[in-house]
């Protein structure tokens, strides 16, 4: 897995991880999901509120298998963690805080559809931050994700994953 460092001081950094067509499948189970809670008519919720500052979430723990694929990512991000933050052990015994995580978050600007295009700027509760991007570049415009204190906005390509200390304030860019 390659890793491009954006800030070593900061620990910001980019792990090229899934393919596309991981990044497809994983899509594809969510849009089953949601299709088929739809067709049910149940009242469960499919994308939704879980944070303050996301509106369109998803936990994966709701989705049929979808948390071997992000237990792959995880396992993936730890060791990768473990490595640069020089702590090996200790980045294995990372967990998601709570059963919200991870979560899928749906950014859309479709007309007939409820809009979620960015996210304001705040930061994590947790110590390590990681977002993949599932969708093609030439799906959208704008988005990345933007770090006050690099002053930089960093945007990924389909697969890559963004990996940084959840204390660093940050926006999702508006697409």
């Amino acid at each position: 897995k390659r890793v491009t460092m954006i800030d070593p001081v900061r620990k910001v950094f980019v792990i090229d991880l899934l393919s596309p067509e991981q990044c497809d499948q994983i899509r594809m189970m969510a849009d089953n999901h949601t299709r088929e809670i739809h067709k049910s008519g149940s009242n469960a919720g499919t994308w939704r509120t879980l944070y303050t500052y996301t509106k369109m979430d998803l936990p994966v723990v709701e989705v049929k298998d979808m948390v071997k694929h992000t237990d792959n990512i995880m396992h993936h991000v730890k060791k990768i963690v473990g490595e640069i933050f020089g702590m090996k052990k200790e980045a294995m015994k990372l967990r998601p805080r709570s059963w919200k995580e991870p979560h899928l978050l749906l950014y859309q600007a479709l007309k007939g559809r409820e809009s979620h295009t960015g996210i304001e700027m705040h930061y994590d509760g947790c110590d390590i931050t990681w977002q993949a991007v599932l969708t093609r570049l030439d799906e959208y415009e704008g988005g990345g994700t933007y770090f006050r204190c690099l002053r930089k906005t960093v945007k990924l390509q389909q697969g890559q994953v963004l990996v940084h200390p959840g204390e660093l304030y940050h926006k999702g860019i508006d697409i």
